[in-house]
């Protein structure tokens, strides 16, 4: 019995005299970790702000001539599309078809206006070649795109009163009815800057003899227009 008790007593001994780092250990909560806090100070958003508003001071003016810009390629487009569509229609039904300049786009029977000022036009199978619309004569397309409001800082002006196509698709050119082969599109700023291609903010339309049209931006061509008698409105 006496070696019992003395193993006992070793053991016991052995156990309380154990390194503590052997001990099993249980961490209670979360693991303990670092977090880094993030921000401006109140001198770095005042200097962000200053910067942001100084950007868009010198954008301003910019996406402003970036709209006057959009609203001229949107009018010509406008243009070109009607053109090609008479010229398509005029060699499908083998008749002559004609685009005029026109005041009463909105009436039920809108007519021709007469003069050259393309701010609203009409498409009409013209089945007497008259460039001028009769009441039985069918409306192909009447198209407004200039409103009342901004007629004074942009215009469409072309060199004639009617584009007209023959049943073969050409260009008819028949002085006695003033008939147009281009159309200036431009506003306040005339042709506007000229970038390194020489090509203008302003546009224009163009129809050749054999009736294709295109739009164009050369400032040499739109400048011979205007020397030509075609013009811009004036700036206020």
């Amino acid at each position: 019995m006496g070696s019992v008790d003395t193993a006992a007593r070793a053991a016991d001994q052995q156990q309380r005299t154990r390194p503590w780092s052997h001990r099993g250990t249980q961490r209670v909560g979360p693991p303990l970790s670092r977090v880094r806090q993030t921000g401006l100070t109140l001198l770095e958003l005042l200097v962000a702000m200053l910067i942001a508003a100084l950007i868009l001071g010198f954008g301003t003016p910019s996406f402003g001539e970036f709209r006057r810009n959009a609203r001229l390629a949107g009018v010509a487009n406008d243009l070109l599309a009607t053109v090609q569509l008479a010229r398509t229609e005029s060699i499908k039904r083998d008749v002559v078809v004609s685009v005029c300049a026109s005041r009463t786009v909105d009436a039920g029977q809108p007519q021709c206006a007469g003069d050259a000022e393309f701010s609203q036009w009409i498409a009409f199978v013209d089945e007497d070649g008259d460039c001028q619309r009769a009441a039985d004569e069918t409306i192909l397309q009447a198209v407004r795109v200039i409103d009342a409001d901004e007629a004074s800082r942009l215009s469409a002006t072309a060199n004639g009163t009617c584009i007209s196509f023959a049943p073969n698709g050409f260009l008819r050119s028949d002085g006695a009815f003033a008939t147009a082969s281009t159309v200036l599109i431009c506003d306040e700023r005339g042709l506007g800057r000229i970038d390194g291609r020489g090509d203008a903010q302003a546009r224009g339309v163009e129809v050749l003899p054999s009736g294709r049209a295109a739009v164009t931006r050369n400032a040499g061509r739109l400048q011979a227009w205007m020397d030509g008698g075609l013009s811009c409105p004036s700036a206020p």
